[in-house]
């Protein structure tokens, strides 16, 4: 199991007022509210940590098919933040998930994987803007009957599962290699 999230850092700046009174409070448990408020940019943190929280959320809504809010749940702990990459944990009760990211000075991007069985990730990131008509023999991504991801690619016949992510001028998806 896979997942990722993607955040267009300009976009969050527009859209979202994450110092806003109790916002961070209904977000994020009390240890990771510590990540924020002793960190040099409280605000890299804050978007990193919601990227890891949305990327974990997507294996658990991939194995229960359940859709929900519920982002305290998710726990992010382990954070490791250098300059342009970050790697942490997030567990959900007794569901732990290893998460890395990329840090640019646009976005941050952040897989998840199982902490038990560990993959090799594939990433694409491409602008939301590109012109995104299918080319022959080209991998065709659709959506089964429940709305999760998948990716065929027409010349093997494979069927993989994805993770899919997108935000402001920014797309991901991903895909973990057996």
């Amino acid at each position: 199991m896979i997942g990722n999230d993607i955040i267009d850092l300009e976009a969050s700046r527009k859209e979202s007022n994450w110092q806003r009174d109790g916002w961070v409070q209904k977000i994020f448990a009390g240890d990771e509210q510590k990540y924020i408020y002793l960190s040099v940019e409280p605000e890299l943190m804050v978007w990193l940590m919601w990227s890891m929280k949305e990327a974990a959320y997507k294996i658990r809504n991939r194995m229960t098919r359940q859709t929900f809010y519920a982002p305290q749940k998710f726990v992010c702990s382990n954070i490791l933040l250098e300059q342009s990459e970050a790697s942490g944990k997030v567990t959900f009760g007794n569901i732990r998930m290893i998460t890395n990211s990329s840090i640019s000075k646009d976005y941050i991007h952040t897989t998840a994987i199982m902490e038990d069985n560990p993959r090799t990730i594939n990433a694409y990131i491409g602008d939301t803007a590109k012109n995104k008509t299918p080319a022959s023999g080209r991998p065709v991504l659709f959506k089964d009957k429940e709305g999760l991801p998948y990716l065929f690619e027409p010349l093997s016949g494979k069927i993989s599962a994805v993770s899919v992510s997108h935000h402001g001028r920014f797309e991901a998806i991903v895909f973990a290699e057996k």
